[in-house]
């Protein structure tokens, strides 16, 4: 199958929708205001395939879709849980969304992620962060790798799971 990839757009909200599952709602939560995270993300791409339908979706930001984190200071929150010191404000992205048509589902990621490396030359890491309790799905680990939190960290409600693909 032939894909490509382009802007979101608010025409691609129903397809979107569709995509959402239990695991889209664990991670990323129930009230997602669609169109305005398609209006403000710094990048919103959606994978399509021939009759030009969304197949799937990513949003990134530069700060985690992590409330109790203050936007400016997402940085020093990394450093201190999971001493990521190769992350830069510049040259890190968070994904705010990921959904996907179960049609793609083995192959969806692969192509959204080799596009963003080739496009958007700046980024080196795309992060995926997730609540506590929510589970991974096993294709995320073939593309992301689990961050450790620092043992002397004990502040539970700022140490989530945490996944970095790296260029």
């Amino acid at each position: 199958m032939d894909f490509k990839i382009s802007d979101t757009s608010h025409s691609d909200l129903p397809y979107i929708r569709e995509f959402f599952t239990d695991t889209t709602t664990a991670w990323f939560g129930p009230n997602l205001n669609l169109p305005e995270l398609i209006e403000k993300s710094f990048i919103c791409l959606s994978q399509r395939g021939e009759g030009d339908e969304p197949l799937s979706v990513i949003c990134l930001d530069d700060y985690p879709p992590v409330p109790s984190i203050l936007r400016d200071f997402w940085l020093e929150w990394m450093r201190e849980v999971y001493q990521c010191s190769q992350l830069r404000y510049k040259n890190s992205v968070f994904i705010h969304l990921l959904a996907w048509s179960s049609s793609c589902a083995s192959t969806f990621l692969e192509h959204l992620l080799s596009f963003i490396y080739q496009h958007y030359h700046a980024i080196d890491h795309i992060i995926l962060v997730i609540p506590q309790d929510a589970e991974v799905n096993s294709f995320v680990l073939n593309y992301f790798l689990p961050m450790q939190k620092t043992s002397s960290f004990k502040n539970t409600r700022f140490s989530l799971p945490l996944f970095v693909n790296s260029r």
